[in-house]
């Protein structure tokens, strides 16, 4: 008795006993099909943004994951554009794209769950009024202490917005009189904006050391810029803004020390003298020095916490964008530091030939 010839795929079909057969039609139901797409917008901004170019009805599962993340950077007045995230000069604007004046289309502001925003001292507020208003679901803010004032006017309109932000951004220094206007700021849901403040990220006190955690009695998370205090590595004791460890329901608090300025600024590594007189120990190189910083961290409070932030040749906005689109936020990096004995080799042992100039 002959055995039977096995049939055997090819790219058209399948061959069996010599004969070839069309291929089987085999269609994926509808709700499989939208669930891989919304699994696969998901998984990347830039998977996101391909699947929205399939379909109509593809890019509308697209769309939460796209604009989730939005970052509105301003070239000049008339230059400005929305491609969630980048923008294009004004040569290259897509006519489709609107204007400044109408910053988002409304059926898109409504996915926006991080929103950064960076004005200048271009551009104008009530762009910035604008956008708080189409974007009423955002949850972490990112903005210039300019904005504020932006802020301020449309939670007094009444928008929904910022009543579900629990996370903020302060990208620029926020003196105590541009913070004291949202004392008391109650938004359309009845609650207190600086109430609702759990996290606050503070990237620059060079003009201003200002931190307002005595206005936000629900603060758990501060992150400052450690170099910023007037703070030197290599001096004890450790520098916390005043008071902010007395705050009862913090429970970390990250002091971030910017790499490229750490590295490249001889202060930060001069050994002081101790109020008796007595100097302290020599460091020898960045490694050694940041290690005895993140001891003295230990030491001080287990809720202290140190990272390099940013590292160099990276900035704040491109960390931001990446940690709001699913990569590790700036309190998990600085709890991943403290628990990795080996962070501080993430330096080098020995200092830039033009930092030991400045020491010798």
């Amino acid at each position: 008795m002959s055995s039977s010839i096995p049939s055997i795929p090819t790219p058209h079909g399948h061959i069996c006993d010599g004969v070839r057969v069309k291929p089987m039609s085999v269609e994926l139901p509808i709700e499989l099909v939208l669930e891989i797409l919304e699994i696969a917008a998901a998984s990347s901004h830039l998977s996101a943004a391909a699947i929205s170019r399939v379909s109509s009805w593809a890019r509308k599962l697209a769309l939460p994951c796209l604009f989730e993340t939005l970052l509105y950077p301003v070239i000049t007045l008339n230059e400005i554009n929305w491609t969630s995230g980048q923008y294009f000069t004004k040569p290259y604007i897509p006519r489709h794209l609107p204007g400044p004046s109408i910053p988002l289309p409304l059926h898109v502001g409504h996915h926006v769950r991080n929103l950064w925003v960076e004005r200048g001292n271009r551009g104008s507020p009530m762009d910035e009024i604008n956008l708080f208003d189409i974007c009423p679901d955002v949850e972490h803010l990112a903005i210039q202490s300019s904005s504020i004032g932006a802020l301020y006017t449309t939670c007094r309109a009444g928008s929904r917005f910022p009543c579900s932000v629990r996370r903020v951004t302060m990208i620029t220094p926020s003196p105590r009189y541009e913070i004291h206007v949202l004392d008391g700021l109650r938004l359309a849901n009845g609650s207190l904006f600086l109430h609702n403040i759990t996290h606050l990220h503070m990237l620059d006190l060079r003009m201003s050391t200002y931190v307002p955690y005595d206005r936000l009695p629900n603060l758990t998370h501060l992150a400052v810029p450690y170099l910023d205090l007037g703070a030197n590595i290599a001096q004890e004791p450790l520098r916390t803004p005043n008071g902010v460890l007395d705050h009862p329901p913090l429970k970390m608090l990250v002091l971030t020390v910017d790499e490229a300025k750490y590295m490249d600024n001889s202060w930060y590594h001069t050994p002081r003298l101790y109020a008796n007189g007595a100097p302290m120990a020599e460091f020898t190189s960045p490694r050694a020095s940041f290690s005895f910083f993140m001891r003295q961290a230990c030491e001080k409070d287990k809720r202290v916490h140190v990272v390099l932030y940013p590292r160099q040749g990276e900035t704040h906005r491109a960390d931001w964008k990446a940690a709001a689109r699913g990569g590790e936020s700036i309190w998990q990096k600085a709890s991943q530091a403290m628990a990795d004995e080996q962070y501080p080799t993430l330096l080098p042992e020995i200092y830039h030939e033009k930092v030991l100039r400045r020491i010798g």
